[in-house]
């Protein structure tokens, strides 16, 4: 009712003003929209009023240039609520035409022995009064005044304390957003916190900025935007710490053995080791303690790609002398799928840096690989048990190669299910395990009995173990011929009684016993010719 009394008074005035002498000559037009104080509705009915002058279509065209454009209208009377003509005003400023509320700034006058003055909100310096609607049974309303409201404190002061959080301006502070309370006025509104990795940095937003989910995240209720902490095994952390220790003690235990190797290298024990080869078996594991190293610090492709590498070559030296598979495998992984360093963008709160393999296949070829190498050693060292004890090397093959099997199969359902800057130390971890495990295994024996057991590193003690190991042989062959022919003899004849038999095989034993006594050498038992097992 109070909006159809005013547009009827300014109908009125500007029916009064034409058929007056006050602007002779010309006439003033005008057009009322309803905004049900609606801002949405308010806009619309703006950019109707500001179509082009003369023009048939009732709607404003969009211009790069609107200094010659001419609007059919040339100012426009706001509405009563400030919350409406301030979007209003903010439209009319581009297009030069004044909003009649905003004279009212200028306004200044005496009532009732008060100043009285508008800001530029449109609102007087004499504050509000804060009315309430009761409907009695009757079906009259009651008016009450709750509160007053003052626009220079910007605060209410309520008459009953009681309504108070009822009433009272709420402000929604950074990390809050507005939200349109379920009532039938939308200009009310209740404060929400702003989820997660959303974000507001002003006071009374009515949405949520949202944080760069990469690089950036926020808590509920959060003003600002954290930048995600990056995250990688770094060398300070005590577990690496404790690896590189671990990892520089075995190339230590690498060059003292070398060392030593070097200074007994015409020893017996460093020529039935191989001699030279052992200078590339251990290289090779240095170089396996080596690649362990590239498992800490920030990855880099370059660190990706030598530490995966580094280990499978090197490590298939140890395993085998051959190296061009292990060489064509590791070629062709970092030829067409190259490990490279990647961001780890699934946690919340933290980017992992970590090493992108490439290609899982090749990873599991290269393993693999070394695996069945592995498998050869182990069935190779099985089969040569027998050899003397100075030769025979297959427990300790044996054990190393049960030390690399283990480490490698415990090491997959862990790599599998770890997931956090620690999942490079799993892999360090197997590496030095299998580097060890063959260190261990192939060279401490020998350098035990270089250092502690040095009456068995000559050549008299390695002839006399090769002339013991010949003569059990001879032994060995000939009580097997001596069984083989008793038995023959036994299912040749039905007529040769059991004494017989016995007899027959007692004198095979008393053979055996002479021959094992006398100091024969092997050449006359008339054995096969045995090959030569080294040259010392």
């Amino acid at each position: 009712m109070q909006g159809f009394l005013q547009m009827l008074a300014m109908s009125h005035a500007i029916e009064m003003i034409n058929n007056s002498s006050l602007i002779p000559g010309i006439k003033l037009g005008y057009e009322i929209y309803d905004t049900c104080s609606e801002v949405t509705m308010a806009l619309s009915a703006t950019m109707r009023l500001l179509s082009a002058f003369n023009s048939s279509e009732d709607n404003l065209k969009f211009k790069c240039n609107y200094t010659t454009y001419t609007p059919k209208v040339k100012a426009i009377v706001g509405d009563s609520y400030s919350e409406v003509s301030i979007a209003v005003a903010r439209l009319l400023n581009a297009q030069f035409i004044p909003l009649l509320l905003q004279s009212l700034n200028t306004v200044n006058f005496t009532f009732d022995g008060r100043n009285i003055h508008f800001d530029s909100r449109g609102d007087a310096n004499t504050g509000y009064d804060v009315l309430m609607w009761m409907e009695d049974n009757d079906g009259r309303i009651d008016i009450s005044t709750v509160a007053k409201y003052d626009s220079q404190k910007d605060s209410f002061v309520f008459k009953n304390t009681d309504k108070e959080n009822e009433f009272k301006r709420l402000k929604c502070k950074p990390g809050q957003m507005k939200k349109t309370s379920a009532s039938l006025h939308t200009c009310c509104y209740e404060c929400v916190a702003c989820p997660e990795n959303h974000h507001t940095n002003k006071s009374d937003m009515g949405y949520c900025l949202r944080c760069n989910n990469k690089t950036q995240w926020s808590p509920v209720n959060s003003s600002v935007c954290y930048y995600k902490e990056i995250k990688f095994l770094r060398w300070n952390d005590g577990f690496a710490i404790i690896l590189l220790i671990v990892s520089f003690l075995g190339k230590g235990l690498i060059i003292a053995i070398a060392l030593l190797f070097t200074k007994k290298f015409n020893t017996p024990v460093v020529k039935a080791s191989g001699g030279i080869l052992c200078y590339i078996i251990l290289l090779s594991i240095f170089f396996s303690f080596v690649s362990a190293v590239f498992f800490i610090g920030k990855p880099e492709d370059f660190k990706c790609k030598v530490r995966q590498t580094l280990f499978g070559i090197s490590f298939t030296v140890v395993v085998a002398c051959i190296l061009l598979k292990s060489v064509l495998i590791c070629a062709a992984w970092l030829v067409f799928w190259p490990p490279h360093m990647k961001e780890n963008f699934s946690l919340p709160q933290t980017i992992i840096l970590e090493c992108d393999e490439g290609s899982t296949v090749a990873f599991t070829v290269m393993v693999v690989y070394i695996a069945i190498l592995a498998f050869l050693c182990f069935i190779f060292a099985f089969k040569g048990r027998k050899l003397p004890e100075n030769y025979n090397e297959a427990k300790f093959i044996t054990f190393g190669m049960l030390i690399y099997s283990i480490a490698w199969i415990t090491f997959i359902p862990i790599y599998a299910t770890t997931f956090d800057i620690y999942l490079p130390a799993v892999e360090m971890i197997v590496i030095l395990i299998s580097s060890y495990g063959i260190l261990t295994c192939t060279f401490f024996p020998k350098c035990y009995i270089i250092l502690y057991k040095q009456d068995a590193n000559t050549k008299t003690a390695f002839i006399k173990m090769i002339y013991k190991y010949s003569s059990k042989s001879a032994s060995n062959l000939t009580v097997s011929q001596a069984s083989s022919s008793s038995d023959a003899l036994k299912f040749s004849s039905s007529d040769v009684n059991v004494s017989s038999t016995l007899s027959c095989i007692s004198n095979t034993f008393s053979f055996h016993e002479r021959l094992v006594a006398t100091d024969i050498s092997p050449s006359h038992t008339r054995l096969p010719t045995r090959k030569r097992l080294s040259s010392i």
